[in-house]
């Protein structure tokens, strides 16, 4: 069930971020800021999807509790990438609630891991299970439909 999770979790952050290299002069336009959301939506299912398959072969509770918190840092640094994105004027909103919802998905992780850390399995299961309904799931899924009715492409991976 926990890897079943985290599938879904990666299929959902995949839609958006981490190898956004932040903007290094201004604003982007329509085309390079939906470019760099969907490069960066790839990078982020790469990691994931590694990061899935190591947490389900962790054997004990201090290994799983490392591997959710690296996960945590992944979604953590994919929302600081997106934050030094400069989006055009219409994408400021969602680009925040992106920036918003990954630090707070980052968060759900790293309780998660701490939990692990600690032996505690069954709050383990239960966090990972509720990041599925958190607000920081939320936020994304908002900031995503928003740019989506703005016309950005995003693309599934």
């Amino acid at each position: 069930m926990v890897s079943r999770t985290l599938t879904l979790i990666a299929a959902l952050a995949a839609l958006v971020i981490a190898g956004c290299g932040g903007s290094s002069g201004g604003q982007l336009s329509k085309a390079d800021y939906t470019k760099q959301i969907n490069e960066a939506g790839q990078a982020l299912s790469k990691s994931f999807s590694s990061l899935g398959t190591d947490i389900g072969k962790s054997k004990d509770s201090k290994a799983l509790g490392t591997k959710l918190t690296a996960g945590g840092k992944v979604l953590h640094d994919a929302a600081d990438k997106i934050g030094a994105i400069k989006p055009p004027d219409n994408a400021k909103d969602a680009n925040k609630k992106l920036v918003d919802g990954f630090n707070a998905m980052g968060d759900s992780f790293d309780k998660a891991g701490q939990s692990a850390s600690g032996g505690n399995t069954t709050a383990v299961v239960t966090e990972i299970q509720g990041i599925l309904s958190s607000p920081g799931v939320k936020l994304v899924n908002d900031a995503i439909k928003s740019l989506k009715a703005a016309g950005y492409q995003i693309s599934s991976q």
